[in-house]
């Protein structure tokens, strides 16, 4: 009886360990960063800064970019980042516009410093909204340039608004950018479409002094192209700047007259500007080449890229109460912050926007974990506690899979939007191993001939006609060779057989196919109807013959090697499954990413499955990852970056048990 009591006290412990606050939670610490939309800083509060990213939220940093906390609470589910605004008066409450994500109004505004968000958009028009000023002169008072709709106005903090386009052309355009003067109540200039010669549409700049009562055209027909940023010099209100594809223009008069001072480097796009406060003669740029800077009003400038790992960047925001600090927004890497004006450093910690869809973890050193986001690899030597950009040799290829050589540590395949690279130092250095016109989204090493991988390679093609087959390499990728196109038409997804290595089960269109000499022949193993359509297959190790494969309705599991079929879904909540992860120490315990519900677990082979979404900010997981030598550990990748749990004693014990009754 005592030895019973015993075992029941250390039961009921791990349980409450299990159940306790923080326990089994996922959690992330990179890699950070992400598409940035658009920056806005606190002008009373040094260090405050905001961000506004693209499909995440908006995030906050009050110590000059060190720490990054998401604020999205009340945003919409399908924001995809837009225009910010801090009102200088009570810079607590901050406008935010949602781009072109929701089905209704496009702007919100936070009273708590972007903790919570209310839509504020009674009246205004169902259209992406490109610029939202506060006048620090008129309490209450903000406004909203829409890319199809003119120019809104609110005097009650957002709460109502009403169109004041009156003197804008009757015919006008795409509203593309505003420009509140702070030293002078009611004066603002916008950007706009007008008809020009030929009845093609140009750009013009108008101008209002009443507050939006009327507007007039100072500058009619300046340029063609569509006009991205406009502002005005804080200290010198006749100066003003604007961009328009790849040239800066600057006028002396308030807009009547205007001159190009920058052109950027070919190919390249300026898509935002800032005067710096506090030193009126510093204009900043973000082009697509990089930031760029004038010391001089913007007659001449230089590029400032040090310390950039990607040169292309998307918007610039000055701390005003800190002249020397400039924060730039990158198109994928997050942001930076120069303190010195020569050089950038990484400025994005807690910034969860960087997007990952795939994860590999080194078998032979388990703490040495891959994944890629925006395209780029990253590698985390310390179990994903921190996160390194491994580039070096990508050029312009963007990683979208990755697969670990189990048999030689630090060799690593990468499928790109371009072909296959390689690394063999542990991504520290890539090569290109097989350039294609076609992208390798999934790659598969085989454990028990490492020189031999598999590769599905997939183009999409105009009229929206896809096309895939899955290729394999047997000299380590020297030579490639398609395997009978018939058979595995349209390929997503293989798996190996662990037992087993030349038995593939491929999910190809609508259906999945088996092939047991290493790809040279097939058999259809299941056909799919319309409604359902397989995703991601893999094969439970030491259970040859258990194969699962995800689909849009759920999961599919055979116990004969593809023999027979049967529906294994009880418990998943919404069955778009897309990424199915196999713990290779407890082969009953399986793990499923789904499209819209997050992660999922199975302790009895897919008897029953419950969610494990505990600290999971993103329900979208396209890729899953069990440590091989630490199997209480997995990894999801999200569409808000690589998460990672670490299971209890008292999960271990109970997945066992629950294991162990499925047979």
């Amino acid at each position: 009886m005592r030895r019973f009591s015993i075992g029941l006290s250390l039961m009921v412990a791990l349980s409450s360990t299990w159940a306790g606050a923080g326990s089994n939670r996922w959690t992330t610490t990179g890699p950070y960063g992400g598409w940035v939309m658009a920056l806005a800083a606190d002008p009373s509060t040094p260090g405050t800064v905001y961000a506004s990213n693209r499909g995440v939220g908006v995030f906050r940093t009050s110590d000059g970019g060190a720490t990054w906390l998401l604020s999205d609470a009340g945003l919409p589910a399908d924001y995809l980042g837009g225009p910010l605004a801090v009102d200088p008066v009570t810079p607590s409450t901050i406008y935010a516009g949602a781009g072109r994500c929701c089905s209704g109004p496009d702007v919100f505004k936070s009273a708590d410093r972007g903790s919570t968000w209310l839509v504020a958009g009674a009246g205004l028009p169902n259209a992406p909204v490109e610029s939202l000023a506060v006048d620090g002169l008129a309490p209450d008072t903000v406004y909203a340039a829409f890319w199809d709709g003119g120019v809104f106005k609110s005097t009650d903090g957002g709460a109502t608004w009403h169109a004041a386009n009156a003197g804008l052309p009757p015919s006008f355009g795409a509203v593309e950018a505003l420009a509140l003067d702070p030293r002078y109540p009611g004066t603002l200039y916008v950007a706009h479409e007008q008809p020009g010669p030929s009845g093609v549409l140009w750009n013009s700049i108008s101008r209002t002094t009443n507050a939006a009562a009327s507007w007039t055209i100072v500058a009619a027909n300046v340029c063609a192209a569509v006009i991205d940023s406009l502002v005005v010099d804080p200290s010198s209100p006749g100066d003003l700047f604007f961009s328009a594809g790849d040239e800066i223009y600057r006028s002396h008069d308030g807009g009547a007259t205007w001159s190009v001072v920058f052109q950027a480097p070919a190919g390249a796009a300026v898509r935002a500007l800032t005067v710096q406060r506090g030193d009126p003669s510093t204009v900043w740029a973000a082009t697509s080449a990089g930031p760029w800077c004038s010391r001089d009003g913007g007659t001449s400038w230089t590029g400032v890229a040090a310390g950039l790992g990607s040169p292309s960047s998307t918007t610039v925001a000055a701390d005003t109460a800190t002249p020397a600090s400039v924060y730039l927004g990158t198109a994928g890497g997050g942001v930076f912050v120069t303190r010195d004006g020569v050089r950038w450093v990484a400025a994005s910690t807690g910034m969860i926007a960087m997007g990952t869809g795939t994860v590999a973890i080194d078998p032979s050193t388990p703490d040495v974990v891959f994944t890629s986001a925006a395209g780029v690899v990253f590698v985390s030597a310390d179990g994903g506690a921190t996160w390194e950009a491994a580039d070096v040799g990508l050029g312009d290829l963007s990683v979208v899979t990755l697969a670990v050589d189990p048999s030689a540590p630090g060799t690593v395949w990468a499928g790109t939007t371009g072909g296959i690279v390689r690394s063999t130092d542990g991504a520290a250095n890539w090569n290109v191993v097989w350039p294609n016109l076609y992208t390798a989204a999934r790659l598969v090493v085989d454990a028990s001939d490492p020189r031999r991988v598999y590769a599905v390679m997939q183009h999409s093609a105009a009229f929206g006609t896809f096309y895939s087959y899955l290729v394999r390499t047997d000299d380590g990728g020297e030579t490639w060779r398609s395997s009978p196109r018939s058979a595995s038409e349209a390929p997503l997804d293989v798996a190996l057989d662990p037992a087993s290595p030349t038995t593939l089960f491929v999910t190809a269109g609508s259906t999945v196919v088996k092939s047991s000499d290493a790809g040279e022949t097939w058999t259809t193993v299941y056909s799919f109807t319309y409604t359902d359509l397989p995703s991601c297959v893999t094969v439970a190790p030491e259970l040859a013959a258990a194969v699962y494969v995800g689909t849009s309705t759920g999961v599919l599991k055979s116990v004969d090697g593809g023999l027979t079929w049967a529906p294994a879904s009880q418990g998943l909540g919404c069955g778009d499954v897309r990424a199915l992860a196999v713990d290779p120490s407890s082969p009953s315990v399986v793990y499923a990413g789904t499209l819209e519900c997050g992660v999922f677990r199975t302790t009895n082979g897919g008897g029953v499955w419950e969610a494990v979404n505990a600290g999971l900010p993103n329900a979208v997981v396209l890729a899953l990852a069990v440590n091989p030598n630490q199997t209480d550990t997995v990894f999801a990748a999200t569409g808000a970056g690589l998460y990672s749990i670490r299971f209890s004693p008292a999960h271990t014990i109970r997945r066992h048990l629950h294991a162990g009754a499925a047979h």
